[in-house]
């Protein structure tokens, strides 16, 4: 349950109940009061009862005004305020869509059929990003005299006119092949969609969708394999960065660079120069190199390597220096078509001791295979190659002892795991406790206070474990997201041990890694008894390999004490298991909003002996062997075994055939393989996403007709069906709409 954490603080309960209580006869208060009597306080008790009511009322009678107007008003005055503009309301589990449609109802009625109302749909409606394509526009024909010269419509990357053949000469248009900003023609095709297969008829709009969310990390240690190798990710995983949306007002037909998704080398390599007449005379130059630059007056150069080449070939031939010069030609001379320009260093910048590298300093590049991939001669301008599919960066000139920061956005369909989001409403406010800031080892945490890092940087532990725990809370800064790895002295276990069994511990906001001991495995070992442990929004790194292909230890939860209640909340962890031997016991565990994942689907990802599961929209990618289980939209992919099958229910939910399970109810049993995620892999911006492969039966079997497992909360299919209701709405006539996940 998520506590406002700002409730009102209006005191009217109490003012309402001693002004009430003023007007009770003096002998009936002191009746009430009296030790005599067999039921003291009756009276006392009613009065702030009916104090509690009239508080209420109050209140009420003040929201009257602000229930007027729907960006205020309460949710239930939505429907009285929508049908004062004749609105078709959406579904009311959309609160926000239900609202926005509302409120700019009037503007959409006065632009219905337009691009600007059918792309606006897709984010006031659904919460997405995404792009309407006419498709009609990508159809090959033959142009007429009233068609406009074809020429200034061709397109920019493959030089293909409207309408007509591809130009084979300029392959790097087949990256755009079918997305919303494909620059090629196609056949006609009236066939249902399905794939790539029924795209472009006359009649359909294909409304390209981005499901998937980019957040923001600031001042990250890259993980080095070298003095020159880094990947972007703290733990050395392969990740596609991500670009934020960047789509501007008023309405305008969206760019690539503009629209939240990931992001593609070649645009981040997109760098066109063009030197105008005013950029010439804003230069710092002599008269005699402002004439050699008028040579290439209005030239349009692709990449930093043919600008740089050209001007040495001029400057040669005019014998003057381009050295001093280069820097602000490379600054100056970059068009705002180009993808360069928009992204970085908005959504990516590499930091050397604090300072931002320079744009033109910077080239994109395939490190698949690290410098081996790289231009040869390497060029003497760039500094920093990054290749944003893989999350990699390479540093040409290394400096020892240099520290080199990162930031960048990651993609994920949602708030699961620690991440940079808003938790304003979970992190607690102390000036006691341990604080981090600034990466490298981390101090002893206090053992009964609030322990708080301020930054995303990487952390390290080579403590064993902490003891003498008792109200203890480890958490992260609003918006941050720090990288604890645990790197105990002896062994590859970390040990929690409580004051005493009334103790309690809470986890909040941190990615939690192990270096394994030198094996592929390490434990967060619980062990001793504890009344209550939580974890919310973080992440227990389930392992994975890294970019030089060493493995990356995966980090599971072990209970080898006993405790009462232990609480996994919007978080993603590896294995959840207790060591029998040890007398490990937890008597009841909470699943919310998680990912529990395995190594593979035939590994048990939870493993208890006694004691209650609960489950509420929770994705498990392993198996299940409990003692009691209570679920709710839970999808486990992998052997569900239940001992105690005469208790418990197992509602709305999914599972492999042959599970032995409690009670089932609209729940489901199939094989559930790989191909229903669109990722198993842990550091994938689709990482236990349900794919367009997974049955309706998954996708729409969560008790309000939202998908199962740990998603379920986002309701996304209840936000399509609004979608489709308000396109079917406002579209032109005759339209046939069609909705294509991207993402």
């Amino acid at each position: 349950m998520i506590i406002d954490p700002s409730p009102a603080d209006d005191r009217f309960a109490q003012y309402f109940t001693e002004k009430l209580w003023d007007w009770i006869p003096q002998v009936y208060k002191a009746e009430d009061g009296a030790s005599s009597n067999p039921n003291p306080g009756v009276l006392r008790a009613l009065i702030e009862s009916i104090g509690e009511q009239a508080a209420s009322s109050r209140r009420s009678i003040d929201r009257l005004w602000e229930d007027q107007f729907i960006a205020w008003c309460d949710d239930w005055a939505i429907p009285y305020i929508g049908a004062l503009v004749k609105t078709r309301l959406i579904s009311a589990l959309n609160r926000r869509g239900q609202r926005v449609d509302v409120a700019k109802t009037i503007f959409y009625r006065r632009r219905a059929g337009t691009p600007l109302v059918l792309e606006t749909l897709i984010r006031d409606i659904a919460g997405w990003e995404g792009v309407m394509v006419e498709s009609f526009r990508r159809m090959v024909r033959a142009r007429h005299g009233l068609d406009p010269r074809p020429l200034p419509l061709r397109g920019r990357l493959t030089d293909t006119q409207p309408g007509g053949w591809a130009d084979l000469r300029r392959p790097v248009g087949v990256e755009l092949l079918d997305t919303p900003w494909d620059e090629l023609s196609h056949l006609f095709d009236p066939r249902t969609l399905r794939g790539r297969d029924g795209r472009y008829d006359i009649a359909r709009l294909n409304f390209h969708l981005y499901r998937q969310r980019a957040f923001m990390v600031r001042g990250v240690d890259p993980y080095a394999l070298d003095d020159s190798r880094f990947t972007f990710d703290p733990t050395g995983r392969d990740v596609h960065l991500f670009q934020p949306n960047s789509r501007p007002v008023p309405w305008t037909p969206a760019k690539e660079h503009e629209i939240a998704g990931p992001m593609r080398c070649r645009l981040l390599g997109d760098a066109e120069y063009l030197l105008s007449q005013s950029i010439i005379e804003g230069l710092t130059a002599t008269e005699a190199q402002r004439e050699a630059l008028e040579r290439i007056l209005d030239l349009r150069l692709r990449g930093e390597t043919r600008l740089t080449t050209r001007l040495q070939v001029i400057f040669e031939e005019t014998g003057e220096d381009v050295t001093t010069l280069l820097d602000q030609i490379l600054q100056a001379a970059l068009t705002d078509a180009s993808g360069k320009l928009h992204l970085y260093p908005a959504a990516l910048a590499v930091e050397r001791d604090r300072d931002v590298v320079e744009r033109w300093v910077v080239e994109a590049g395939n490190l698949a295979e690290w410098d081996t991939c790289l231009p040869q001669p390497f060029d003497t301008t760039v500094a920093v190659f990054i290749d944003s599919e893989l999350g990699r960066l390479y540093l040409r000139t290394p400096v020892p002892d240099e520290e080199v920061l990162t930031r960048y956005h990651y993609g994920l369909l949602g708030e699961l795991g620690a991440g940079t989001y808003d938790r304003e409403a979970f992190v607690q406010l102390s000036t006691t406790g341990t604080s981090w800031s600034d990466g490298g080892a981390a101090a002893a945490a206090d053992p009964t206070a609030i322990n708080t890092f301020f930054d995303s940087r990487t952390y390290f532990s080579t403590d064993t474990g902490w003891a003498g725990i008792s109200g203890a809370v480890v958490q992260a800064g609003n918006y941050e997201r720090p990288y604890l790895e645990l790197r105990p002295s002896v062994g590859s276990t970390f040990t929690l041990d409580s004051l005493d069994a009334s103790a309690t511990l809470d986890y909040d906001g941190v990615w939690l890694g192990t270096d394994g001991g030198g094996t592929g495995i390490g434990e967060l070992r619980i062990g001793s008894d504890f009344t209550r442990i939580t974890i919310r929004h973080c992440t227990l790194d389930p392992g994975g390999v890294r970019a030089d292909g060493t493995l990356i230890p995966r980090l599971r939860l072990v209970v080898a004490g006993n405790v009462d209640l232990l609480e996994i909340e919007s978080s993603i962890v590896g294995e959840i298991t207790v060591d029998a031997g040890a007398g490990g016991l937890v008597e009841r565990l909470v699943l919310r909003d998680t990912i529990v994942a395995a190594p593979s689907v035939g590994v048990p990802a939870i493993e208890l002996g006694l004691g209650t599961v609960e489950m509420e929209r929770v994705t498990v990618l392993g198996g299940v062997r409990v003692n009691r289980l209570f679920a709710s939209e839970a999808l486990i992919a992998g052997e569900l075994t239940v001992t105690d099958n005469q208790h418990g229910c197992f509602r709305f939910s999914a599972a492999p055939p042959d599970s032995l399970h409690p009670p089932p109810y609209e729940s489901h049993f199939l094989e559930l393989p790989a191909q229903y995620f669109v990722s198993q892999r842990f550091g994938d911006a689709g990482f236990a996403q349900l794919s367009d492969l997974a049955p309706e039966a998954i996708r729409r079997g969560a008790e309000n007709r939202s998908e199962i497992g740990a998603w379920s909360a986002l309701i996304g299919p209840i936000r399509r069906d609004g979608l489709q209701a308000k396109v079917r709405e406002f579209q032109p006539v005759g339209r046939l709409p069609q909705f294509i996940n991207e993402t």
